[in-house]
């Protein structure tokens, strides 16, 4: 393929890995290792480096699951701080997975797993509701009142509500005021 810079789903801009997708989806190829996924996990990656790079274990889990769902090649940082707490346990330097000198426990002590599994499945859930509101009403704006009405609904009181949706855009569900904005709808003026 003489002239056709290969795809970088590391260095690649959205754009390009659209680009990608429309050419390789004419062959069949989608899925998980499609272009735009696997530009997609690469930024979610990169953006956990600093976490990485200042040794949380969960976060090496995250980014080296990312990669082979994705059928990424992990990037040097990520491969060493891998084997670095792999190691710990291979070279008998920590006595267990959650040592750590390895990934470290997968919750701080005091987490209860059932309110975290609430919280999880809550993310999605007062991200969605958020996103539908918005979509049947543009100009509705992303407030506390929005939060105690959704809120309500979902089983969650608006503070909850509120700290699951901004949870969600960190977590990178994407920010609906951003969006709309970006798209040109301003809410107007109540």
């Amino acid at each position: 393929m003489k002239g056709r810079k290969m795809f970088d789903p590391w260095t690649a801009s959205l754009e390009e890995a659209q680009e990608e997708e429309k050419r390789v989806s004419a062959e069949g190829t989608s899925g998980p290792c499609s272009p735009v996924m696997q530009w997609g996990a690469a930024s979610r990656i990169s953006e956990w480096k600093q976490a990485v790079i200042n040794g949380d274990g969960f976060a090496v889990l995250g980014c080296i699951r990312g990669c082979v769902t994705h059928g990424l090649v992990a990037p040097d940082w990520l491969a060493c701080a891998f084997n670095q707490k792999y190691d710990a346990v291979l070279n008998c330097r920590a006595d267990s997975w959650d040592d750590p000198k390895s990934f470290g426990p997968p919750y701080p002590k005091g987490k209860h797993l059932s309110r975290m599994e609430q919280d999880r499945i809550g993310r999605f859930k007062v991200w969605s509701a958020v996103s539908d509101t918005i979509k049947r009403d543009p100009d509705r704006a992303i407030d506390r009142g929005l939060f105690d009405e959704l809120g309500g609904s979902l089983g969650f009181g608006a503070t909850r509500a509120e700290r699951l949706y901004y949870e969600a855009v960190t977590m990178g569900l994407g920010n609906i005021a951003k969006s709309r904005k970006l798209a040109g709808i301003q809410k107007k003026p109540r």
